[in-house]
C-alpha cells in the first residue's frame, strides 16, 4: 500500500455522451498512428485520407522529444480535433497536455479516479473535461464512422469509495479498440490494462475479428503479464498475415520497459516498432494500418 497523498478527479459526468458524433464526417478509418513521446502513450485515429480525427492520450514524461513551445502541437496537433478519450490518469498518460495549449480548447472523455494531486490539478483547470458516468462501466461505448467502421470503448471497473487511499488505475481505466467492419480487423489499444481483463476483447474475439495490431499494454511491461494475459492473445482465433506491436517507452527507463520477448512467444508473425528506434531514424510516429 503506498502512503502517497491520493485525491479523487471531481470534473463534472458528461452529459450528452458522444454527442455530437466525433466522426459523423468520416467515410472510413485507415488506420492508428502510434507518437513517439518518450516514456508513456499518445494514439491518433486516422481517417479516410491519413489524417487524424480522434485523439486517445497525450501523455509522455521521462524522454520526452517536446522541450520548445510549439512542438507537442507540431508533431500531435490537436487544434481542431473533436475529441480526446483519455485512458487513465497516470502521468504519462497525459503529461504533454501541459505543454499544449490546444489541449483547453478541445473536449476530453476521461475516466473518473482516485489518483495524484497533480492530476486533480490539471483537471481542473481543464474545464472541457468531462468524465464517463460510473453508471457505465462495462458497457461497450462506440463512435463509428460513415461505412461502419468503429472505436470501441469501455471503463473496465468502478473507482474504489472516495476515501480509499488507493486505486490501480489501469484497472479502472478505459481500453480501446479500433474496429475495420470490411475486413473484420481490429487494433487494440489496451492502455496499461492487460488484454485479458478487457471484457470487449473477449467479445471481439468471440465474433472472430482478425488481429491486425497492438500497442503493448503498460509500454510492454512485465507487470500484468500473466499466463492469463499471454493465453488470451495465444488463442486469438485469426490473426493478420503481418501482426504490427508497436512498444511506446523511453530508452533508459526506470521501469525496465519493455519486455518484448513476451509478444514473439506468441504464434503470430509479429513485427515489432519500438519508438526510441524511431527517433534513432528521425521519424516520430508508426502508423499501423488496415
Amino acid at each position: 500500500m503506498t502512503t502517497a497523498v491520493r485525491e479523487t478527479i471531481t470534473n463534472k459526468d458528461a452529459v450528452a455522451l458522444l454527442r455530437p458524433n466525433p466522426a459523423a464526417k468520416v467515410r472510413r478509418i485507415s488506420g492508428v498512428r502510434v507518437y513517439d513521446v518518450g516514456q508513456g502513450d499518445a494514439i491518433c485515429v486516422l481517417d479516410q485520407n491519413g489524417n487524424p480525427f480522434l485523439q486517445i492520450d497525450y501523455g509522455g514524461v521521462q524522454g520526452s522529444p517536446f522541450s520548445a513551445p510549439g512542438d507537442a502541437e507540431a508533431c500531435m496537433p490537436l487544434s481542431g480535433m473533436p475529441l480526446l478519450l483519455l485512458s487513465h490518469w497516470d502521468k504519462d498518460h497525459w503529461w504533454t497536455a501541459k505543454k499544449n495549449a490546444a489541449s483547453e480548447t478541445i473536449d476530453w472523455l476521461a475516466p473518473r479516479q482516485t489518483t495524484s494531486p497533480a492530476a486533480v490539478r490539471f483537471s481542473m483547470n481543464q474545464k472541457n473535461i468531462r468524465c464517463i458516468p460510473e453508471r457505465l462501466v462495462g458497457r461497450r461505448l462506440v463512435i463509428k464512422c460513415l461505412n461502419g467502421d468503429y472505436v470501441m470503448f469501455e471503463k473496465l471497473a468502478k473507482m474504489p469509495h472516495p476515501q480509499e487511499e488507493w486505486e490501480d488505475c489501469n484497472a479502472t481505466g478505459v481500453a480501446f479498440s479500433v474496429v475495420k467492419a470490411s475486413s473484420h480487423q481490429v487494433i487494440l489499444l489496451p492502455g496499461d490494462a492487460p488484454f485479458h481483463r478487457v471484457p470487449h476483447y473477449d467479445h471481439l474475439r468471440s465474433e472472430d475479428v482478425e488481429l491486425r495490431g497492438v500497442v503493448a499494454f503498460h509500454h510492454g511491461s512485465g507487470v500484468g503479464w500473466t499466463r492469463a494475459a499471454s493465453t488470451f492473445l495465444s488463442t486469438w482465433n485469426r490473426y493478420a498475415a503481418e501482426v504490427d506491436v508497436v512498444f511506446s517507452y523511453a530508452e533508459g527507463n526506470s521501469y525496465g520497459h519493455p519486455n518484448v520477448a513476451n509478444y514473439f512467444s506468441l504464434p503470430a508473425n509479429w513485427t515489432a516498432t519500438r519508438t526510441p528506434e524511431l527517433r534513432d531514424n528521425g521519424q516520430t510516429y508508426k502508423d499501423i494500418l488496415f
